[in-house]
């Protein structure tokens, strides 16, 4: 793309399905994450559909420790993450 203001070039941003190979991890807001590694995110499904493709073994989050919860199971959509930091322990989630 061009700025043709300053005729400055500029790259073109990359978009998370364009190449998510390119990225080695994925830190994933979350309002909670269920003991099988299922996350409870804002509700508008982006983080859900943009890693769809992405190996959970890449998706990490981070929370504070009520936010691990034992009861959520999440959907069929969620994605699962595979640690999880707190603000006292990591969680590796199989």
């Amino acid at each position: 793309h061009r700025d043709l203001h300053l005729s400055i070039r500029r790259q073109r941003q990359m978009c998370i399905r364009d190449s998510p190979k390119l990225i080695d991890l994925f830190v994933v807001p979350s309002i909670a994450v269920g003991v099988k590694g299922k996350r409870l995110g804002y509700g508008g499904g982006f983080y859900d559909r943009a890693l769809e493709s992405v190996p959970k073994e890449k998706i990490w989050s981070i929370i504070y420790d009520f936010q691990h919860v034992y009861d959520f199971w999440g959907e069929d959509h969620d994605i699962k993450v595979s640690m999880v930091f707190t603000n006292s322990k990591l969680l590796s989630i199989n």
